[in-house]
């Protein structure tokens, strides 16, 4: 499975003087840009922007919450063992009465984690899953222990 690295830097809080930008929202913008392709140039791939709530001291005795906002960015890095290949995800469709057709053979064992059923009604928007297909799934996953 393929793991990420996170980073989340504070987001600017104003635009810096750019040439060409005349306006704030402009600057802005630009300054954004410039954060975002700085940390793109590094390997980090944008994932969203937040705005958090943070408890900080205010005086002696008073606490006050304050709110940040944060840019978020990940990685890939690769894990131990498995050279840096990103796992597939492998689905399967099955018709009542029959297995998955997943080729455990092709893709071994080993490279697949787990298996999970999800069990959703038509309503909304699933597929029926009977106690036959469950059965035949767990025989398949038996037989590749």
């Amino acid at each position: 499975m393929q793991t990420y690295e996170y980073k989340v830097v504070p987001a600017p809080t104003r635009g810096e003087k750019v040439r060409g930008a005349k306006t704030p929202a402009d600057r802005f913008a630009q300054t954004l840009a410039t954060v975002m392709n700085d940390l793109a140039r590094e390997g980090w791939e944008y994932v969203r922007a937040d705005t958090l709530p943070s408890e900080e001291r205010t005086g002696l005795t008073k606490r006050t919450t304050v709110y940040h906002s944060l840019l978020v960015f990940r990685r890939a890095t690769a894990a131990e063992g498995d050279g840096g290949a990103p796992r597939r995800l492998l689905t399967a469709d099955a018709p009542a009465g029959r297995a998955p057709a997943i080729q455990i053979e092709t893709e071994g064992a080993a490279n697949i984690p787990f298996c999970m059923i999800t069990v959703t009604n038509n309503a909304g928007g699933g597929q029926p899953v009977s106690m036959d297909n469950i059965r035949n799934v767990k025989a398949l996953l038996a037989r590749h222990r």
